[in-house]
């Protein structure tokens, strides 16, 4: 409902469908719902309350399963902290600025790991986001990063699941000789660069996660993976690296590899049935900051479904519109990257998604500049969340010369 206006328009947009683009298309909500996408309005529908797109692309909400930015912003510098509410609401502005309507908070349960990645904060940051969460712009989730050489952490994250505080698992093992470091000296390099560690400190940690990963954590993986089943969420791997990897994790009931390092696993997966998982930024950037796969190589092999932001908030929305300026993607192949193959993965399609009749109604107006995307208008649930560029409130309504409403 906008400015109390339970059924409105947008009107004068390229409307961006899972199959086409509706160009001069006419949507039509209902009650916070999607009841009609067309070109051409009924006479009822003519004089309804009405968002003029002029010519913008109307975007179904991108659903952003992993995004780790959270934690930068509570932690912009190694040791220097700020309160979450101020972190969260910095990060909620990004993200809706960059079409994101829902978004899983990635945050990684490993106590033995350094700053903000520490079992000393992250419980009390998940129960605070569900609290700031409730009366968020978007929707938020919370993405448990769980590394599987970790039992504290399995201690943590276990009751987290049971009371329903994460909505997304995915096991990790940044064990180096595997995975995304499979030289000792990239991990080593890595955890310097970013934690400020030396390399004596960095060799400690590496030693006791060698050994545990060796005794216990298939044990860990068993526990975590059966609450997950039981509470109904999704399972995720990362970095996968070979097939076999890929076999196992599937046989576990993983359904989401997210980030593959080669090819090969990438292939696997989606042979698996499983969703393919690829960072954004990857697309943007034309590659891997860790020398791996590069993203844009899997999308157009058929070999990856679905696009993140990662570390980089903004980039969901460059990437889409990456892929098809430069790498001749439909548009609407490229957006469905971001919503509603999400919305596949998490068994969500049949409500959200995409722009179709009966789904929620999340989208963003996005006008061009240059070939450079920018948000001028968002909307969840149906609620105009965000106006750039205007001078009205969000959710004024003015009367035009025409006796029509605008909003």
């Amino acid at each position: 409902m906008i400015g109390g206006v339970e059924r409105w328009a947008v009107r004068n947009v390229n409307v961006v469908t899972p199959s086409e683009v509706v160009r001069g298309g006419y949507v039509v909500i209902r009650g916070g719902i999607i009841e009609h996408v067309g070109t051409t309005p009924g006479r009822a529908e003519e004089m309804l309350p009405s968002v003029d797109g002029q010519g913008c692309w109307l975007l179904p909400g991108f659903i952003d399963l992993h995004n780790d930015a959270i934690e930068k912003e509570i932690e912009p510098r190694p040791k220097a902290f700020i309160p979450v509410e101020i972190a969260f609401l910095a990060l909620e502005h990004r993200l809706v600025s960059h079409g994101v309507t829902s978004i899983y908070h990635s945050l990684s349960f490993a106590s033995n790991e350094f700053g903000i990645r520490s079992l000393d904060r992250v419980e009390a940051i998940v129960r605070e986001l569900r609290s700031l969460g409730s009366t968020g712009r978007i929707r938020h989730m919370v993405h448990g990063r769980y590394e599987i050489t970790d039992e504290r952490a399995c201690d943590v994250l276990a009751p987290l699941i049971d009371e329903g505080y994460v909505h997304l698992l995915s096991l990790m093992d940044h064990t180096p000789g595997q995975g995304q470091f499979r030289q000792l000296e990239d991990y080593a390099n890595f955890m310097s660069a970013t934690y400020q560690r030396d390399y004596e400190e960095i060799a400690k940690f590496v030693q006791v996660k060698q050994a545990t990963r060796e005794v216990a954590a298939v044990e860990y993986m068993n526990r975590l993976t059966r609450k997950a089943k039981d509470a109904g969420i999704s399972i995720a791997s990362h970095d996968d690296d070979t097939v076999r990897k890929v076999q196992v994790m599937n046989e576990r009931g993983v359904t989401l590899s997210e980030f593959p390092v080669t090819m090969e696993a990438a292939r696997a997966a989606t042979e698996c049935g499983m969703g393919v998982m690829v960072g954004a930024p990857n697309v943007v950037r034309g590659g891997s900051t860790s020398n791996n796969l590069k993203a844009t190589d899997a999308i157009l092999a058929h070999s990856a479904q679905i696009l993140c932001s990662d570390y980089m908030p903004s980039s969901i929305l460059h990437a889409v519109f990456t892929l098809h300026f430069k790498h001749g993607m439909r548009l609407n192949e490229a957006v469905n990257l971001a919503s509603l193959n999400p919305a596949r993965v998490l068994g969500l399609e049949l409500t959200s998604g995409s722009i179709t009749p009966g789904k929620i109604a999340d989208f963003s107006l996005v006008r061009l500049r240059q070939r450079t995307p920018i948000v001028e208008r968002a909307f969840v649930n149906g609620s105009q969340v965000l106006h750039v560029g205007g001078s009205e409130h969000p959710r004024s309504i003015s009367l035009t010369q025409q006796g029509v409403a605008h909003i």
